[in-house]
């Protein structure tokens, strides 16, 4: 296991799509991972951390290359466009949230990992981009989903209680001009 270029070329990768993650972190500190599958959860983490070590550590290969020069040539431009619409899509994200913008920043990453290990030749990470590609679809649609319901349920409440307090109005509106009528 020998380090080259190829590997000082992964770490930047990984910390520009980290330095986002951070950063979200910090801005929605309230936000907690709502999904209930355990084995989706362990799937996602294990796929994330597995697929960052993997990119920086070149286990179970000589060292880091590229078979042809193509690969590398796929690996640097779809890199390079990949991280660009990632952090497009971050900055769009963090002004407002959707559904569309957190899916395409579970793909993205996924998808980067995916493609390191593919023109590298690297089955390990191949392996573990798959793994977090799957656990982290399923994750984000569920905490998205979980969201709606929340909101829904919320929205329902808050009409709930406006009606009550439209009833109640009412009720003492009624009250009053009937008091207002024993009173003449």
């Amino acid at each position: 296991m020998e380090y080259n270029t190829i590997t000082v070329f992964n770490a930047v990768i990984v910390v520009v799509m980290l330095v986002p993650s951070v950063a979200m972190a910090f801005k929605f500190k309230k936000f907690r991972n709502r999904c209930t599958n355990t084995a989706m959860n362990i799937c996602e983490q294990l796929g994330r951390y597995g697929s960052i070590l993997f990119m920086i550590l070149p286990f179970g290969l000589k060292e880091f290359g590229f078979a042809h020069v193509k690969l590398f040539l796929v690996y640097l431009i779809a890199n390079i466009v990949l991280l660009l619409v990632y952090i497009v899509v971050w900055l769009s994200f963090m002004k407002k949230q959707t559904y569309i913008k957190a899916m395409i920043m579970a793909v993205v990453p996924a998808a980067v990992f995916l493609v390191c290990g593919i023109t590298l030749g690297h089955f390990i990470l191949i392996f573990c981009a798959v793994m977090f590609f799957i656990g982290h679809i399923y994750v984000t649609t569920s905490n998205y989903r979980t969201d709606k319901k929340a909101e829904k349920e919320k929205a329902a409440m808050l009409a709930a209680q406006a009606a009550e307090r439209e009833n109640n109005t009412e009720e003492k509106t009624a009250e009053s001009e009937t008091e207002q009528q024993n009173n003449q």
